[in-house]
């Protein structure tokens, strides 16, 4: 796979630790942490839904997807880390992951 230049963009900065925390206990909640790439970067996007993050978790568990996948493209292929040209964002995504352990 080839670098995805589109992806340069910093999700949306996290300036209150406190909706953050909030939203990765509302997402997380205690249960086994599978796909924490996917999750991580979720979180980072802003999403608090629990049930939205592990659909795709769930997804991402049938195709097989890549330990360190963090999200689908519409061809079907995974996204991983790896992928990412901005060092920078892969180093939120994972920092963010590392929090959530």
């Amino acid at each position: 796979m080839s670098r995805y230049l589109a992806l340069r963009a910093q999700p949306a900065p996290c300036n209150l630790p406190v909706t953050c925390r909030k939203a990765r206990n509302i997402i997380i909640g205690g249960e086994r942490l599978n796909y924490k790439y996917i999750w991580a970067w979720e979180i980072l996007k802003g999403t608090t839904s629990a049930d939205i993050v592990r659909g795709i978790v769930s997804l991402a568990r049938e195709e097989n997807a890549p330990a360190r996948a963090i999200m689908r493209l519409h061809d079907g292929r995974w996204l991983t880390l790896e992928d990412l040209s901005n060092e920078e964002l892969v180093q939120q995504i994972e920092n963010e992951a590392k929090s959530m352990i």
